[in-house]
């Protein structure tokens, strides 16, 4: 048992207990009695007690250490999920029904919000009007209680009319999808629906059905192509005006004519245009909207195309087998059924090295290619040999005469290099680090295939300027090369630095030192070699020339104002030569102060970079593939 004070309860309870053990107990029993009495009293005298059972007294331990959790409350008292209109366009008015489906989650009465905008006429559940109340401009519908529902709500806007055009506001609805069918009128109506994805479109009996899935919220708003109903006018003559661009190819083996056609409806309707194709040609492929759809027979292609459209545009792909090619060909160009005046221009490109003669008959008059349309010269995947303008009228045939000469392919250097600058460093370690930069006529070459010396590793390559990364193949490394056709399309250069680690340099001796092969043709290698002060170098030797033995630094440079200039002395050596190898070996050229930064803070190598020294240069002409060596007797100084 558990005691808890409290106050009369407890003393009552004590008297009762001392009066029955004096009345039913012996004499010692009674001073138990007395004493248990005494006990009692004195514990009824502290107030605020009272006894309990111990499952009691547990149970509410418990229920004050976890009190009861209410239960959960639902965020909102409706939702509705899905929404489906199903509107039509009837007069000045937009009206149509909307099904709402959701959920109600609380019981009892429990607003529903339906929409806002434009006029609710009437809402059911189950065929049961509902209790509508509008709130701030909204609608909400109260339903009975919990669980899901359906409403059926009628609807009206009213349709406002601009110049040319109809449009009426969509309602505002909350639902998370809204799928909407707009039944407007006229079956080519240009139906726009704001803020919507138009999923379908289903013309018929004078009338356009829009199928759409509309955003959240409000914005939503539909429009159409507003024409009034007059009464039917007579049929006006059709009278049609045509340009074309017309692309010829001379195959080696073939005969392709592209032609882009641009239709102008200047007065009456059709459905189909015809258009006559050259004899003996048949149709390789058909390009225009998707609403336009060609046929073939009897050499004339028959479009179907939408009535009413003022202009149109499509392109006609043909090809013919060439079995003789030198034969001369007469080819008649595409036209139009039916136009009053084609004016066209005539682009003639070939495949190959030919020579093309065409007959300048009228109404065919030459032009100059630059003043081609940009869309003809877009099409042309070859140089344009010749380029005509004409002017028809009526059924007017054009007739386009040629004949093709052919010649037999000759190599063509793939790729090359005008110029070679090569600028090595040698320490006194015996290390060399060593840069070429190369000026590149790239015409059909992917790569620079390069063949390092032996021992030697590539640190770093650009070409036109930007880093590139070249590719280890079986027989050395490939630099990637711009590829023709793109910028720049001149001459661009190439570079690349390599490290040789070589073997130090003794207190005197003969060494050597080599240049990377190229797999293409350089006219003319420039090699600066500079030796540092400690190493004392004489009697080279080589394939490279020393420059101060030359006249001038390259050929391009060759002029007979430099040649007027030597003077030779009486020991045989011009002054200018004199002064080419005092140059040669003394100064230190930008070439050289470069590679010296780069090595010091952007090469990823650690080298002690010689900083005084002597240059010697070297030269040759037309390289291809082969290593450039100099050799040197050299004594090292203390």
């Amino acid at each position: 048992m558990v005691t808890l004070l409290t106050s009369t309860r407890v003393a009552a309870r004590a008297s009762l207990v001392a009066l029955t053990a004096v009345l039913f107990t012996g004499p010692v029993d009674r001073a138990a009695a007395q004493t248990a009495a005494t006990v009692a009293a004195s514990s009824a005298a502290a107030p605020g007690t009272v006894t309990i059972g111990l499952a009691e007294y547990n149970r509410l331990i418990d229920r004050a250490a976890a009190p009861a959790t209410p239960p959960p409350t639902v965020p909102v008292g409706a939702f509705v999920s899905q929404a489906d209109l199903a509107l039509r366009v009837d007069g000045d008015l937009l009206r149509g029904t909307i099904t709402l489906q959701g959920d109600v989650l609380r019981d009892g009465p429990t607003g529903v919000p339906l929409l806002s905008g434009g006029t609710l006429i009437a809402a059911r559940l189950n065929g049961q009007a509902v209790p509508i109340l509008q709130d701030r401009g909204a609608f909400h519908a109260v339903l009975p209680g919990a669980g899901p529902f359906a409403l059926q709500l009628e609807w009206v806007a009213p349709v406002v009319t601009e110049p040319g055009r109809a449009a009426a506001q969509l309602p505002i609805l909350t639902a998370g999808s809204i799928r909407a069918t707009i039944d407007a009128p006229g079956e080519g109506s240009d139906v726009i629906v704001d803020r919507a994805v138009v999923t379908k479109r289903t013309p018929g009996r004078g009338r356009l059905l829009v199928e759409a899935a509309l955003a959240p919220g409000g914005g939503a708003r539909v429009s159409w192509s507003s024409r009034e109903a007059v009464a039917a006018a007579p049929a006006r003559a059709l009278r049609l005006l045509d340009d074309v661009k017309t692309l010829v190819t001379v195959g080696e083996s073939e005969l392709r004519v592209t032609a882009i056609f641009d239709v102008t409806v200047l007065q009456g309707m059709t459905s189909s245009l015809t258009v006559r194709l050259p004899q003996g040609f048949t149709l390789s492929s058909f390009t225009g909207a998707p609403s336009e759809v060609a046929s073939e027979a009897d050499g004339r292609l028959v479009l179907t195309v939408p009535a009413g459209v003022p202009r149109l545009q499509f392109l006609v792909a043909l090809e013919r087998a060439l079995p003789d090619a030198a034969a001369r060909r007469a080819i008649t160009l595409p036209s139009l059924d039916g136009s009053q005046r084609e004016t066209g221009d005539v682009a003639i490109e070939g495949v190959g090295a030919l020579e093309l003669t065409v007959d300048e008959a009228r109404p065919l008059q030459r032009i100059d290619v630059a003043e081609l349309t940009t869309a003809l010269a877009t099409l042309a995947r070859e140089p344009i040999l010749s380029a005509y303008r004409y002017q028809r009228r009526g059924s007017e045939p054009v007739t386009l005469a040629f004949g093709v000469t052919r010649f037999p392919d000759a190599a063509v250097l793939a790729a090359g290099a005008d110029r070679a600058t090569a600028t090595t460093l040698v320490t006194a370690e015996g290390r060399s680090l060593t840069e070429i930069t190369l000026t590149v006529r790239n015409q059909a070459q992917p790569f620079l295939k390069v063949g390092l010396p032996s021992g030697a590793t590539l640190l770093s390559a650009e070409v036109a300027g930007v880093a590139v990364k070249p590719a280890q193949g079986a027989d050395g490394l490939r630099i990637p090369l711009l590829r023709p056709g793109f910028r720049p399309q001149g001459p661009y250069p190439v570079s690349f630095v390599y490290l040789h680690t070589g073997a130090p340099f003794a207190d005197k001796g003969d060494a050597s030192l080599a240049l990377a092969k190229l797999d293409l043709p350089v006219a003319w290698l420039e090699w600066e070699l500079f030796l540092p002060d400690r190493l004392q170098a004489s009697r080279f030797d080589g394939d490279a020339i020393p420059r101060e033995l030359v006249p001038v630094a390259s050929p391009e440079e060759a002029k007979p104002g430099d040649l007027a200039e030597t003077v030779t002395t009486a020991s045989g050596q011009s002054e200018r030569q004199k002064v080419n190898a005092t140059r040669a070996i003394n100064e230190q050229s930008l070439n050289v102060q470069s590679l010296q930064k780069r090595a010091a803070g952007v090469l990823p190598v650690r080298l002690d970079v010689p900083r005084a020294g002597q240059s010697r240069t070297f030269v040759r002409p037309l390289v291809l593939d082969e290593e450039t060596k100099v050799a040197f007797h050299y004594k090292l100084r203390k």
